[in-house]
């Protein structure tokens, strides 16, 4: 699976911090049914994020359910670079909090 992780962490152009990120499954970036999706895990700042979010050159969901990242700058960040992306799996707090700033910067949610 490392070896897997760093061919793909190598396509896609990640370096130095995000790529060990990424290797070592702080940040899961892969493809599911529903096309690629990011997950970051507990330990990631919204910088790294926010960062990982500006290399990726493909984003179809963001999972906010791992380790509740989010904000207004990862919302207005992904929209912009990836208009169609999805905000899934925000739980029943985060949906009340979250769910009209998602809709007003422009944002879809699953």
């Amino acid at each position: 699976m490392r070896k897997y992780a760093e061919k793909f962490a190598d396509e896609i152009g990640l370096t130095g911090e995000l790529r060990k990120l990424y290797i070592e499954g702080k940040i899961y970036y892969r493809e599911i049914s529903s096309g690629m999706s990011l997950f970051p895990q507990k330990d990631v700042t919204e910088t790294q994020v926010l960062e990982f979010i500006k290399v990726i050159p493909r984003l179809d969901s963001y999972d906010v359910c791992g380790a509740h990242i989010i904000s207004e700058n990862i919302i207005k960040t992904i929209v912009d670079k990836f208009p169609n992306a999805r905000f899934v799996d925000l739980n029943p707090e985060e949906y009340k909090i979250w769910n009209k700033k998602i809709i007003e910067i422009g944002g879809r949610i699953d």
